[in-house]
């Protein structure tokens, strides 16, 4: 009896100088689509005590990548990232994913996050820090494409990827286009088929047999994949979008103009014209053409010659 009163002083004397309570590091939920959030919450702190929370991944081309924030518990010895701003950091007011969009690269060479190689999993390390040791760590997963997407490889006449969301419905289809930097825009389509859309990620230059540069691509080919994907018996004919960015938003637009079965353009910082032959050594100095004729361009303000355009630059087509 005397032996067991000892053990319950102990536990209650340990608890009140704080060391039976243990600090964790929760996240919540722990697995995620990269467009969605989830709580940064430690536990067991002191009221009103400063700690740091350390976060880090290593991205598609394997650069590390890293944030830091300092934190003031609450008088309930908690941390929560999606009610408290940092009081000193890698970002400032209240953001549950602060420490994600606030990372920076490691390495100064390095210009540009790279997304995970092949629609992967990214795996993100966070550290609970006090007085500068590591007292607990925890970490999330964020996915590129939902469980359930179907993937179907296009081959032949079209070089594309088509995303089918988890349903036997009939889906809205989007027609998704890369910008100048050519080759399969994957992450976008896996991202709308994740949502729900039937997505097409069609590459027109610089993958495969394709001409290596943004150079007289006929706009024929986005009409062709169109017509595929209205046949599509996953996608709804009359509920078509076409989606772009930057080079890709130009041509959005341009495809919106052109094709009636568009219904809907989603254009992400798109020019306003049409922009010439990109990015290097081109042959010709048009991006596009329509039943074997260049398509009139413009040069970007500051560059090009006075005589701005080329080859019918005054066809506002």
């Amino acid at each position: 009896m005397k032996v067991q009163r000892f053990i319950l002083a102990a536990c209650l004397w340990m608890g009140g100088l704080g060391i039976a309570s243990a600090q964790t590091l929760e996240l919540v939920p722990n697995r995620v689509l990269v467009d969605e959030s989830a709580v940064i919450r430690a536990r067991g702190l002191e009221p009103n005590e400063r700690i740091s929370v350390q976060a880090e991944l290593v991205d598609g081309a394997d650069e590390p990548w890293s944030s830091q924030a300092e934190f003031i518990a609450d008088a309930q010895g908690v941390v929560d990232t999606s009610q408290q701003a940092p009081v000193k950091g890698s970002y400032e007011g209240v953001s549950a994913m602060g420490l994600i969009w606030s990372m920076k690269p490691a390495a100064k060479h390095v210009a540009s996050y790279r997304t995970p190689r092949d629609l992967g999993s990214q795996i993100i390390k966070f550290q609970l820090m006090r007085n500068g040791q590591q007292v607990t760590s925890a970490q999330m997963e964020q996915l590129g494409v939902a469980e359930g997407v179907q993937q179907i490889k296009i081959e032949g006449q079209l070089h594309g990827v088509l995303f089918l969301p988890n349903t036997k419905e009939r889906r809205p289809g989007v027609l998704v286009v890369g910008g100048s930097e050519g080759g399969m825009p994957l992450g976008k389509a896996a991202w709308l088929a994740s949502r729900g859309y039937a997505a097409l990620a069609l590459a027109y230059f610089r993958y495969d047999d394709l001409p290596p540069l943004l150079e007289g691509i006929p706009l024929e080919y986005f009409g062709s994949a169109l017509a595929w994907m209205m046949q599509r018996p996953e996608i709804s004919a009359d509920r078509i979008a076409v989606v772009g960015t930057s080079r890709g938003g130009e041509l959005a637009l341009q495809l919106g103009s052109m094709f009636p079965q568009i219904k809907a353009v989603v254009a992400f910082v798109p020019a306003n014209v049409r922009y010439p032959a990109c990015c290097g050594n081109t042959r010709v100095p048009y991006a596009w053409t329509w039943r074997g004729q260049a398509l009139a361009f413009e040069f970007p303000r500051g560059r090009g010659p006075e005589s701005r355009g080329g080859a019918g630059s005054r066809d506002r087509r």
